[in-house]
């Protein structure tokens, strides 16, 4: 049989063997919550990205360009992990340990489904990361003139998260891909998913040890400086990244959590509608990210206010046309 054919065939097979798990394991109105929640929180998250990557850009002052330009940077990793969960629509097979797709972009469960979940997992590793580098660029602006350091201490820093970060990512790109290797390649996979798991936890300790102590540093040095305005910007900025984080933390890392003990208890359903909950919220960091932003930076909220004014202003405007051509 021609290798092609026998291809399509075994993919056709195991779509349908999805299917009829799909329905034994999550009930059709479920699904369908689901699926119209991924495309109304996707078409949310566009529809807001220009007006606030127009914020960031023409709104950030002077003294906000390294804030401007870092939030510039998490915008595409935050864009490309909601159009692929929004397009794909990932669905978690707890009696298969696998993912099933029901979004208008159907990518089967072989190299294409790998490779989705992977840029799902860099771009959420990349915006973590990010977030840490603007609450440490805070601290390094702030400081700079007040504490004589050497210039090289704050990019070794950024080394060392950015090292850290690809180590992390190859080590999860082996765990996850390994099996597909050369017999004699899959040995040398094999051998280094044995340190996935140590580094992984030492990756997220140091994540979580330097958030609480640049937090703690960003805070503490605002008595150190003399300026009021100085002052004033670096605690709505910092007020800004910490809500930004823990909403990321709390939209993202707890539901990871709450899954991973959903399948340590083993009940089937459970871990299904847990991690479905897990890929909606997922989908709503980064639009939530934005309204946080909007809230606590003072110059992004005067230009939403604006824009809102603006509106309602011209729907108010319209309204009296159309009513003056009704009484005509």
């Amino acid at each position: 049989m021609d290798p092609q054919i026998a291809s399509r065939e075994w993919k056709f097979s195991v779509r349908i063997m999805d299917e009829l798990i799909l329905e034994n394991e999550i009930p059709s109105f479920i699904l369908t919550l689901f699926s119209i929640f991924l495309y109304t929180s996707g078409a949310l998250t566009m529809a807001t990205v220009p007006f606030f990557t127009y914020a960031v850009i023409f709104k950030s002052g002077q003294k906000m360009s390294s804030y401007r330009y870092l939030l510039l940077a998490y915008v595409p990793f935050a864009m490309l992990s909601t159009i692929v969960i929004t397009s794909t629509q990932p669905i978690f097979l707890r009696q298969v340990e696998g993912f099933y797709f029901i979004g208008f972009i159907n990518v089967g469960r072989q190299y294409l489904a790998l490779v989705t979940i992977i840029t799902i997992m860099i771009c959420d590793g990349a915006v973590a990361d990010l977030l840490l580098v603007i609450l440490v660029n805070r601290y390094e602006l702030v400081s700079e003139t007040i504490v004589t350091r050497s210039k090289y201490i704050f990019r070794l820093i950024y080394i060392f998260l950015f090292i850290t970060w690809l180590i992390s990512l190859f080590l999860w790109l082996v765990f996850m891909t390994h099996e597909l290797y050369p017999p004699r390649i899959n040995s040398i996979g094999l051998s280094i998913t044995r340190i996935y798991v140590p580094y992984t936890v030492f990756y997220q300790l140091s994540r979580l040890i330097s958030f609480f102590l640049i937090v703690y540093l960003n805070i503490s040095f605002r008595k150190n400086i003399t300026s009021k305005a100085v002052m004033k910007l670096h605690g709505m900025l910092t007020k800004a990244v910490i809500a930004h984080v823990l909403c990321t933390c709390i939209l993202t890392r707890f539901p990871m959590l709450i899954v991973l003990i959903a399948v340590y208890i083993q009940n089937v359903f459970i871990t299904n509608v847990i991690a479905e909950c897990t890929i909606c919220c997922l989908n709503v960091v980064f639009l939530s990210d934005m309204l946080v932003t909007f809230y606590h930076v003072k110059p992004y909220r005067i230009f939403v206010l604006q824009l809102f004014r603006r509106f309602t202003s011209t729907e108010d405007y319209l309204l009296s046309v159309y009513k003056a051509v009704l009484s005509i």
